[in-house]
């Protein structure tokens, strides 16, 4: 484990962190790990569901939620992959780059 002056913490390696936490290795986290900007995962990217609540135990990613019944995401129940939406008002739309390929009302 390394300290810089500047703030930067590795650990797990000597190269110079150019960025706040610098980990080479496995990491855990067991309790909430917020990201209030981009999560840049040049690796593959895991997410474990571990929610005990019967309303959000089936989420994985969510991306908006108004309540614990409405939410836009994926999760996996134990014989498929969801993808759910809010509300049965809402769009499903596939773009390609900027062009609308396909909507689903």
């Amino acid at each position: 484990m390394r300290l810089r002056g500047n703030g930067n913490l590795c650990i797990g390696t000597t190269t110079a962190p150019t960025e706040k936490l610098l980990v080479e290795g496995t990491s855990r986290f067991t309790g909430i790990m917020t990201c209030s900007s981009t999560l840049d995962c040049t690796g593959t990217a895991i997410f474990r569901n571990k929610i005990s609540s019967t309303l959000i135990a089936n989420r994985v990613i969510t991306f908006f939620e108004s309540n614990d019944n409405q939410y836009t995401g994926f999760g996996i129940n134990s014989d498929q992959i969801r993808y759910q939406v809010a509300s049965n008002a809402a769009h499903h739309t596939f773009f390609v780059v900027l062009t609308l390929l396909h909507r689903i009302n």
